[in-house]
């Protein structure tokens, strides 16, 4: 009977070395999945607050985005009134200049035009004759009053052209 005993013996030993070996593997496996559950709870909580944290980056780059697009709208509106600006100081600069020039060759447009006064109604000046400059061509005169200066020769007139587009060219190297 003891080899009986001592299989039961062996038997038991067996069994509650396997039961502690089971034991231990279910606390193993709880302790396995205690910390795999807080190591996905931790991951989820991250990834949320990386979620959260890109939504205000991209938020705070289209608002990025929208203002440099104002920026550059009245940056385009600021230099297009300063070139606005440019061209008119430009036309006054040629105008003086050519007023210059025109005065130091003795000619005074403004004199010329307040002796030659030419009335505004053209039926009027048939009727009468005695407003009219003598000399001067109907056509002439209502040149005269449309560009508001006397017409003058035409070699005068190219001069006049050349001396603005030289103006022109040398202040807008200066503007480069």
């Amino acid at each position: 009977m003891a080899p009986y005993i001592n299989d039961l013996r062996l038997k038991k030993e067996i069994l509650i070395q396997g039961l502690k070996k089971r034991d231990f593997d279910t606390r193993v496996e709880m302790e396995v999945q205690k910390a795999t559950s807080a190591m996905k709870i931790e991951m989820t909580e991250k990834m949320y607050e990386a979620k959260k944290e890109m939504e205000a980056m991209d938020k705070k780059l289209l608002e990025a985005k929208e203002e440099a697009k104002e920026n550059n709208e009245v940056m385009e509106r600021k230099l297009l009134e300063a070139k606005m600006d440019m061209e008119e100081i430009i036309a006054d600069k040629v105008k003086e200049g050519i007023q210059a020039y025109v005065e130091s060759l003795g000619i005074n447009i403004d004199a010329n035009l307040k002796s030659k006064q030419v009335p505004d109604n053209p039926l009027e000046d048939s009727q009468q004759p005695s407003l009219l400059v003598p000399g001067v061509h109907t056509r002439k005169a209502n040149m005269i009053k449309k560009t508001g200066t006397t017409v003058v020769g035409t070699n005068k007139k190219k001069i006049f052209k050349e001396i603005e587009v030289k103006y022109r060219l040398q202040h807008a190297r200066l503007l480069d």
